[in-house]
């Protein structure tokens, strides 16, 4: 991707600049994506790859302001209601980055509003800093780890 990509709570949803282009010495907006999660583009000329980095953002990221304020910048996304091959696939590109072998299993419990992923002990630890601004438990299991992540936990919506 030719653009570096950064996003941004300014209190009305996420915008998005890009590091690698500066207009009025500033980093350049790209994007913005709403409470409701649309997006609105102010650059034409992003790359595909650019594009389907912010509409992923918009599909699948929750986001609270700070650390110390946990209520969300976008509307929240219920993860339980997701199906777990789709979940499987997220967490796979979250991890991605920072593993080279990935090897978990997801479950999905909509009637109780939580998703459980069975992985080692390294893949649960970043699970749980990685979603810090949702609840979520890690317990270790006979043969394995638990990561817990419940959906409307640490904030009011």
């Amino acid at each position: 991707m030719k653009e570096s990509l950064m996003f941004c709570s300014m209190g009305n949803g996420i915008t998005i600049a890009d590091r690698n282009q500066e207009e009025c010495s500033d980093y350049k907006t790209v994007a913005h994506i709403g409470y409701n999660r649309d997006i609105t583009y102010y650059d034409k000329k992003m790359s595909q790859e650019a594009i389907d980095c912010i509409e992923r953002f918009a599909k699948y990221n929750n986001s609270s302001a700070s650390q110390t304020q946990p209520y969300p910048v976008l509307k929240p996304v219920e993860f339980s209601k997701i199906d777990v091959q789709e979940l499987k696939g997220i967490f796979s590109r979250a991890l991605s980055s920072h593993f080279e072998d990935i090897n978990i299993e997801v479950a999905a419990f909509s009637d109780a509003d939580y998703i459980t992923v069975i992985a080692d002990k390294p893949i649960c630890e970043f699970l749980t800093r990685y979603y810090r601004y949702m609840k979520t438990e890690m317990k270790e299991g006979v043969h394995h780890w638990i990561f817990t992540m419940y959906d409307k936990a640490n904030t009011k919506y």
